[in-house]
């Protein structure tokens, strides 16, 4: 049966941490993120990946990204 809940649980981002700190980026903090010093592949690559990441764990954030520079920040 269907259960109304005041919050969301603590849903882990990802099944094993990775070579990112996903549970960092998106906490629902705003962070900016550079290419060659917090990432090595391309600015925009990183930035759907961080998107489709986004989406698949249902969380209210937004991406952008300026030259070399990605931004995550609570979407709205």
């Amino acid at each position: 049966m269907a259960k109304k809940l005041n919050t969301l649980p603590n849903i882990p981002i990802a099944r094993h941490p990775g070579i990112y700190p996903w549970h960092e980026w998106l906490d629902g903090s705003i962070w900016q993120l550079e290419q060659g010093t917090d990432f090595t592949m391309k600015t925009a690559m990183m930035q759907t990946y961080i998107l489709n990441k986004i989406r698949r764990t249902g969380l209210n954030l937004q991406v952008s990204r300026r030259g070399n520079l990605i931004f995550i920040s609570p979407r709205g």
